[in-house]
């Protein structure tokens, strides 16, 4: 069953794009505060979750072009900075859907689990032959 509240291009990406609400939850603060360079540490607080798992999700929302990453002095610093316009659309769309549809959008990443969870459980049934 789709939610009807979220257009197929969003649902699209979150499928595709966002891997746990945190994930997407990082996007957004750093959607919402474009100016600001945030290093792990500030963005881990900011966030409530440990410095490693934002480490993790700061790294790869900059390797899918969603972030830039500096070095300042011995730490790294990010900042919003999509690669294209159509990058930036897309996160715009996505704060603008989950500030009115918080609960269908994250329903919609924790089905993406138990999605995951019933393909590893599947891969351990025993098939006639």
């Amino acid at each position: 069953m789709t939610d009807s509240r979220i257009p197929d291009d969003l649902r699209r990406f979150i499928l595709t794009s966002i891997d746990s609400v945190p994930h997407m939850e990082a996007l957004l603060l750093f959607h919402r505060s474009q100016k600001v360079e945030w290093s792990v540490s500030d963005a881990a607080q900011k966030l409530f979750i440990p410095e490693s798992l934002t480490a993790d999700l700061l790294n790869r929302l900059s390797e899918a072009g969603f972030l830039a990453a500096e070095l300042e002095g011995n730490r790294s610093v990010f900042r919003y900075a999509p690669v294209s316009a159509s990058h930036a659309e897309i996160v715009d769309r996505l704060a603008k859907l989950y500030s009115k549809e918080l609960i269908a959008v994250t329903q919609l990443i924790h089905s993406k689990a138990g999605t995951r969870i019933q393909q590893f459980a599947d891969a351990f049934k025993l098939k006639k032959e």
